[in-house]
């Protein structure tokens, strides 16, 4: 009896040693050892937006990458507050993860450059700023204020709506109270354009919208066909002002609590994403704009040339508000102004 016990065990410890060996000869995946990380990530954009299909698909590639290890969830539409309110919990830790559009410059004033009108006119110009360090600064200095950008997306090139007229010259703004973000530099561009610019929290425009509070308004199609916007707006004019990019951000502290395998899951999730969103962002834009056409709105080409010689000596004006004069000089450089 004994030794058929052995042998049975022998035969068994053999077949284990032979599966690892054999699973040791194919690439290594991480293995969710039954403890899972779980992440809160707060995000404003509105569920069904393709900023919000840019968080949703990263944090798919987080779990597919950490093979299940890592876990995160995505409350969108602002239900963790708004970006201002999303900051402040990140930084003090109340809050793992978020994601920041315009109101990034608010806190890392770097960032401040993407608000800088017509500074980006093609998609491809960013990584003309990825090689040349300027998007590292941005990064390095989100990181002295206890922040980690893990991933950088898009919400896309800007366009204005509204209910008054359609815009085509610059003074078409007149007398139109537009909503904007809580940014100071896009405040001052619609003003200088003769717009009544409102700082508003994205989660209140549309109701501000529909009840007359403001009657136009400035985001890309993300925002403009995602929230249905139509159903408020009757003209769209595509300005293309701005380029505005998605910044997925951490808790630094988090970060730096995370193994190193942990903190490549993220940042090569973060890659793809990136990929994802370069991708499909103009394909989005195209299929956006024929919603917005298919549900009544007027679409307009606007005066771009005059648009940007209205606007682009705000670059000098605000070049100490956005990371200061030799900073400016060099994201010039780099895209060849």
């Amino acid at each position: 009896m004994k030794k058929k016990l052995l042998a049975a065990a022998s035969l068994l410890l053999a077949a284990v040693l032979l599966l690892s060996a054999c699973g040791a000869e194919g690439e290594q995946q991480p293995q969710n050892d039954g403890e899972v990380l779980k992440i809160t990530l707060a995000d404003p954009g509105t569920t069904g937006s393709f900023a919000n299909d840019q968080v949703l698909y990263y944090a798919d590639k987080v779990a597919e990458l950490s093979g299940g290890s890592i876990e995160i969830e995505v409350f969108a539409d602002s239900l963790l507050g708004t970006e201002t309110a999303m900051a402040t919990n990140i930084q003090a830790g109340g809050l793992d993860m978020g994601t920041f559009y315009s109101t990034f410059s608010s806190m890392v004033m770097k960032a401040g450059i993407f608000d800088l009108p017509y500074l980006i006119t093609e998609r491809e110009e960013i990584n003309k700023l990825i090689d040349s360090g300027i998007l590292d600064e941005i990064y390095k200095e989100a990181e002295e204020i206890g922040i980690k950008v893990v991933c950088l997306g898009e919400n896309g090139f800007r366009h204005i709506t509204n209910n008054t007229r359609p815009i085509v010259e610059p003074e078409d703004l007149k007398g139109i109270v537009l909503r904007t973000p809580s940014n100071t530099l896009r405040v001052t561009m619609f003003e200088r354009l003769g717009a009544s610019a409102v700082a508003m929290a994205w989660s209140e425009v549309y109701q501000a919208l529909e009840s007359g509070v403001c009657n136009g308004q400035e985001n890309p199609f993300s925002q403009i066909g995602g929230a249905q916007l139509y159903n408020v707006q009757k003209y769209l004019s595509l300005s293309s002002h701005i380029y505005t990019p998605q910044f997925i951000c951490m808790n630094l502290d988090l970060y730096n609590s995370l193994t190193e395998e942990q903190q490549q899951i993220l940042l090569e999730a973060g890659e793809l994403t990136t990929e994802y969103a370069w991708e499909e962002g103009e394909k989005y834009d195209e299929e956006q704009l024929q919603i917005c056409e298919d549900n009544g709105m007027e679409v307009n080409e606007v005066n771009i040339d005059a648009f940007r010689e209205a606007l682009l000596p705000l670059w000098d004006e605000f070049a100490d508000t956005v990371g200061g004069a030799d900073f400016v000089a060099r994201a010039k450089t780099a895209l060849g102004y």
